[in-house]
């Protein structure tokens, strides 16, 4: 018998596993993107991310460093061109670029995003070595600390965590009320690789194959389901503070019409008319998409008028997303307007996350040749504070199209004591794609870290209400010019445990880690005197 350098032991002579072969490795790491890729809604398969990390990690088990993370950057980018491939698609339509370039562009995103698991995987094989029985804590743990960081390097891009894979499995899914769509993350890689030590052990012919990190991860994963089944019980059982009727109108303008200053009349008309025909008492709070009015509402006292009148004839508050202008530099702001038929602009709470290479460049002087390219980035300004809108009785918080993907803006809504979530979104960009169903399950994790249910009204789809248990309980089809009508319910529920301490359950997991590894070179110096 001898020992494979993951420490396994196999039989004298006997054929290498498939794994630790070129081509086998390879092949496993593709088939860890394609599996991760298939996990993530609207595809109907998220029990698959449960094993799509199995591959990756028995090919990378006896690899070197720099083997491991090349077969590491195949799994990422396979999975995020999966994932983002719509990024082409928005680029040739709106940027306007070339076919060719948009291509190179999106597989570069691709690259950037899978260039985490790379570097994870080249972490992976020495974790498994040093800590054989609590491997799965620490492979776990580096995974969530890469996903934290994608989500803040470079403005962040919080898109296809391996948590938003359970976005459609509701008892799963409300782990994200102790630690966000990373305790998510994190439980499915420490699945994964209690699965992929069990797997190794039986190619090894090894006794007692089903390994205790296995069976501590299948307790735990039961655990976490009996947890959210209990925990949606009882919000159903939570007494309603009240109610909230809303309208949101999905106007479906269509993206090269909607700056077309000979269709501003038109398009402003269509919101004014939509909204009216709620009718008096229908709702109490009207919701227009983002940039929805396609003027400025300063120094418009007219326009300002026309909605006050809306609210007057409908009986409801009015949320709108449009553009303010800072007078002290003329620089703009994409921003949330409260309109009531009492005070007219009741607040605004202007977009404090704004999109890398949409709304602004980041790093300017060095990506300064990107405007050359095309004319379509946008020239904002961030906000400087999470807003609360005082409409209908309740503080909404209101975060903007992209802001949803990233947890702590609505974490800071909830701690500022938001009783409702509204997002504005203009999700015409992704087309046809997958992109407008991921964005609207992201959404939905928030609501569970948060316990907020929300309303949502996008230009041309997907307007939705969730419900607090991340549940999406009404939605309007897509490319509709249509208003979605529904009502709220609204409880009283405490602040989750992801809304008071955030991620200061993985920060205490890496010092736990860290002291791991500090008493392991203690103890490996110890026995070399």
């Amino acid at each position: 018998m001898r020992p494979g350098r993951g420490g396994e032991v196999t039989g004298v002579g006997a054929p290498r596993p498939l794994w630790e072969r070129p081509v086998g490795a390879v092949s496993m790491a593709l088939a860890s993107g394609l599996l991760l890729a298939l996990a993530l809604p609207p595809r109907p398969y998220p029990w698959l991310a449960w094993v799509g990390l199995v591959g990756l990690l028995l090919a990378v088990r006896t690899a070197s460093r720099w083997r491991a993370s090349l077969l590491g950057l195949l799994t990422g980018a396979l999975y995020a061109l999966a994932s983002v491939y719509w990024v082409e698609g928005t680029m040739v339509r709106f940027g306007p670029l070339p076919v060719w370039l948009a291509a190179a562009a999106t597989l570069l995103l691709a690259l950037y995003m899978g260039g985490y698991t790379a570097l994870w995987a080249a972490v992976a094989p020495g974790v498994i070595r040093r800590h054989r029985h609590t491997a799965p804590v620490w492979l776990a743990t580096a995974w969530v600390a890469l996903e934290w960081l994608r989500t803040h390097l470079f403005g962040g891009f919080g898109w296809a965590h391996l948590g938003y894979t359970q976005a459609t499995t509701p008892a799963i899914l409300q782990l994200a009320e102790v630690g966000g769509v990373f305790a998510i993350s994190w439980l499915i890689v420490a699945v994964n690789a209690a699965l992929a030590a069990t797997v190794c052990h039986l190619a090894g012919r090894r006794p007692h194959a089903i390994q205790p990190q296995l069976l501590a991860a299948v307790a735990v994963v039961f655990a976490v389901v009996a947890f959210g089944e209990v925990r949606l019980a009882a919000i159903r059982a939570t007494p309603l503070r009240a109610t909230l009727g809303v309208a949101l109108i999905q106007g479906n303008v269509p993206e090269g019409e909607k700056w077309d200053p000979a269709r501003r009349e038109e398009i402003l008309h269509r919101y004014l008319s939509m909204s009216e025909g709620v009718g008096e008492g229908a709702a109490r709070l009207i919701i227009w998409p983002e940039a929805a009015i396609p003027y400025l509402l300063q120094g418009s006292p007219q326009l300002e008028q026309l909605l006050r009148q809306v609210c007057a004839r409908t009986g409801a508050d009015l949320i709108f997303g449009g553009l303010w202008r800072d007078p002290t530099d003329q620089s703009y702001r994409n921003s949330a307007y409260a309109i009531t038929a009492a005070a007219g602009v009741a607040g605004r709470y202007d977009k404090l996350h704004l999109v890398p290479f949409g709304e602004y460049v980041p790093l300017a002087r060095l990506f300064a040749f990107v405007r050359s390219i095309t004319a379509e980035i946008g020239d904002f300004r961030p906000g400087t504070e999470p807003t609360l809108l005082p409409v209908a009785g309740e503080r909404v918080g209101c975060p903007i199209c992209f802001e949803v993907t990233y947890p702590w803006l609505t974490r800071a809504f909830a701690r500022g004591g938001a009783t409702l979530l509204a997002t504005v979104t203009n999700d015409a960009w992704f087309g046809t794609s997958v992109a407008p169903r991921q964005h609207l399950n992201i959404a939905a994790v928030r609501c569970v870290e948060s316990r907020l249910p929300m309303v949502r009204a996008a230009n041309t789809g997907i307007t939705a209400v969730i419900d607090a248990g991340g549940q999406i309980v009404a939605e309007a089809r897509e490319f509709e010019t249509t208003t979605l009508t529904a009502t709220v319910p609204l409880r009283d529920l405490p602040p989750t445990l992801y809304t008071r301490i955030g991620e200061g359950w993985l920060v205490a997991l890496l010092i736990a880690w860290g002291l791991a590894e500090a008493r392991r070179e203690k103890e490996k110096a110890g026995s070399r005197k």
